[in-house]
């Protein structure tokens, strides 16, 4: 079967997470006909759903940066009808040399912006002595071109501030937040501009502190009121009300590029309900790539072979180009996403013991006669940190989180989960004490921004640039985080 041969889409959208999603949003909102494919059973990607006790909450992520991009995220919502909440209570972090968790630092990416803070001095002072401050401290005092020449988050923290700082605050984050070690973290990407902030600001705590002081006011993250789940769910309710179409259950299998008719043809698998599968063909002006950069790369290097094959010289260049791009070695490939949501009776955790939770560090806490030996990388107390989701509900709702890239994607449990929470929480939660709990594993999803795959997603936006048919959106290409990824995919959405 052929979809949209006598009529070719305006636009198709391969991938219906939030960044093809917002293309698609865009490009419908100005009348172009749109249809977006999806593997799954639903749209969304990493921002999901699942109802505990009558309840929605998110599964999946479930906040966005307060960021420049962030701003725009909220326009975004704004648009849509969605409300937007700040979150509530303390967030800690719990790494090595920690007897126990400490404060978040307020900073970037776990960097303080302030090394005289109490809190900061504190932590340092339990994990490393003194020699652990002093260290800390010498960033004030070091020249601007100590560090200038790092390409890494942790190059940069450990040149300037020493390893406590990176172990203590830093690694908590980029495991929690990246899925990655900071020392694969490409500054630019996770930390844009911080690096001339460092020149003018002659200390890497005083670049972090104007970075803040210059970008917007409030918390550092904001969610949709109700949950964040509610902004894919807005967003497909009006690219279908555009007269777009979001289709799911379709694996996209193949692509083509007809050099005579300068159309896109996509094969695709499709699941019926019944378990079924049959293949199609889809057929559009102008195509958007918004998957993982494995899969990107092995259909863009099929469509590339294909088209030199045809003797398509007017976007020869362009396609030899990707061709060799399409060779890189996605050597560190995405962490999973795997996490375990905990619902608890609401007299269970009463007065929220660590607030909004906690992000914890590969030498975080671990009880020796656990049969638990794997650490969690994060904990949220997703009630308290966002309670108008909850407000007409008795019940408490934790996430315990696990999966940092490399590491051993076994497939967490809850009773698992329910070890680690009272370890982190100081409270005795077992599987009996839950009302509900539900186990999540994405495998692979999570990109890690090295300093190469940066460069590699920079060069395919130079090609694309002269190549009008074809774009690429999602969290490789952009940048990690709903900040980064949907105003990206909003721009691409206003040019096709």
């Amino acid at each position: 079967m052929t979809t949209g041969l006598d009529t070719p889409y305006d636009l198709l959208v391969l991938g219906g997470g939030l960044a093809g999603l917002s293309v698609a949003y865009k490009a419908a909102c100005r009348g172009r006909s749109v249809g977006v494919l999806e593997a799954r059973g639903r749209a969304g990607g990493l921002v999901a759903s699942h109802v505990f006790e009558g309840l929605r909450v998110d599964v999946g992520a479930e906040s966005c940066a307060s960021s420049k991009g962030g701003v725009l995220v909220r326009e975004l919502c704004a648009e849509l009808g969605l409300e937007t909440v700040e979150p509530q209570g303390q967030s800690w972090v719990w790494s090595n040399g920690a007897d126990g968790p400490v404060p978040l630092p307020y900073g970037i990416v776990g960097i303080p912006a302030d090394l005289h803070d109490p809190d900061v001095i504190a932590a340092l002072r339990q994990a490393g002595g003194q020699a652990a401050v002093d260290r800390a401290l010498e960033d004030l005092v070091l020249g601007p071109e100590v560090g200038a020449e790092a390409e890494t988050i942790a190059e940069l923290v450990e040149m300037r501030m020493g390893p406590a700082v990176l172990d203590l605050f830093v690694q908590p984050i980029a495991g929690g937040i990246y899925s990655a070690d900071p020392a694969l973290l490409s500054i630019e990407r996770v930390a844009p501009g911080l690096k001339e902030a460092m020149l003018s600001a002659e200390s890497l705590s005083g670049a972090v502190a104007a970075l803040k002081a210059a970008g917007p006011k409030g918390a550092a993250v904001f969610s949709t009121k109700g949950g964040m789940w509610r902004l894919p769910a807005a967003l497909v309710d009006s690219i279908e009300s555009h007269g777009g179409r979001v289709i799911t259950d379709t694996k996209v299998v193949g692509l083509c590029w007809v050099a005579a008719s300068r159309l896109w043809h996509v094969q695709v698998e499709v699941k019926s309900p019944s378990g079924e599968k049959t293949e199609e063909t889809y057929v559009a002006k102008k195509l958007n790539l918004a998957l993982p950069p494995h899969k990107v790369f092995a259909l863009l290097k099929e469509a590339a072979e294909d088209a030199l094959g045809q003797g398509a010289a007017e976007d020869a260049v362009a396609w030899a180009d990707i061709l060799e791009l399409c060779d890189f070695d996605w050597t560190h490939k995405g962490a999973p996403v795997m996490h375990v949501t905990l619902c608890l009776p609401g007299d269970s955790l009463e007065g929220a013991p660590r607030g909004s939770g906690m992000l914890i560090g590969p030498g975080g806490p671990l009880d020796p006669a656990s049969p638990y030996p794997r650490r969690p990388k994060a904990l949220t107390h997703y009630s308290a940190k966002w309670p108008d989701t909850v407000e007409d509900s008795d019940m408490h709702v934790l996430r315990v989180s696990y999966g940092r890239a490399g590491e051993d994607a076994m497939l967490p449990t809850v009773s698992e989960a329910c070890a680690h929470a009272s370890t982190l929480l100081g409270v005795d939660i077992t599987p009996d004490s839950l009302l509900d709990s539900r186990v999540i594993n994405w495998s692979g999803t999570m990109h890690v921004s090295t300093p190469q795959a940066v460069e590699v997603a920079a060069r395919m936006r130079e090609i694309l640039d002269g190549v009008s048919a074809l774009s690429i959106s999602g969290a490789w290409f952009a940048g990690s985080g709903l900040a980064a990824v949907i105003p990206d995919a909003l721009r691409t959405g206003e040019t096709l």
